[in-house]
């Protein structure tokens, strides 16, 4: 609590300083909504080619896989596709477990501060409302209608700054 706050300002009891994160959903989804038509239609598209590529590069594993189940299919299936593959992956396997291990030891490491909320020696000061009700022209008396106030009706000016607001009377009628 700020030294200078008076009692009657402070915060509810059991009330939190401040609003813990919605749990994280996962996967994470974007909703196709928010998205232009465009943009939607190159993901689907690199999507596909990236998917394309993937079983490309695995087509000759592909085949064995399928010679585990059915020989005669594999015998088919190497006359119809050109499973030699003389391209040296392993560089990349090496560069891409690089990687990961490193983003996991950096998560795994850091995974205080990726997962921290606002420490005691980091978090500001609750600053009084007295100085924002004179700043606000609202006589400070109000105080305690303002906090249980639902709902607030605010009041823009010409360039898009607040330049006004008022607790709902419809709504301050139900809150109570």
């Amino acid at each position: 609590m700020h030294r200078e706050t008076s009692a009657d300002t402070t915060q509810r009891d059991g009330e939190p300083p401040f609003r813990p994160a919605p749990p994280r959903q996962w996967p994470p989804r974007i909703p196709p909504t928010f998205a232009p038509m465009w943009m939607r239609i190159r993901d689907r598209m690199l999507t596909i080619a990236v998917w394309m590529a993937y079983l490309w590069i695995l087509r000759e594993r592909i085949v064995i896989l399928v010679g585990r189940f059915s020989p005669e299919l594999e015998a088919y299936l190497r006359k119809r596709i050109d499973v030699e593959f003389t391209v040296n992956l392993w560089p990349y396997v090496w560069a891409a477990t690089g990687l990961v291990v490193w983003l996991v030891l950096f998560g795994v490491l850091r995974r205080h501060v990726l997962l921290g909320q606002a420490t005691p020696e980091h978090e500001v000061p609750a600053l009084p409302p007295e100085p924002h009700f004179a700043a606000a022209g609202v006589p400070v008396s109000q105080l305690p209608v303002w906090r249980t106030a639902r709902c607030l009706h605010v009041v823009y000016d010409t360039q898009g700054r607040i330049s006004g607001a008022a607790p709902s009377p419809q709504r301050q009628a139900f809150s109570a």
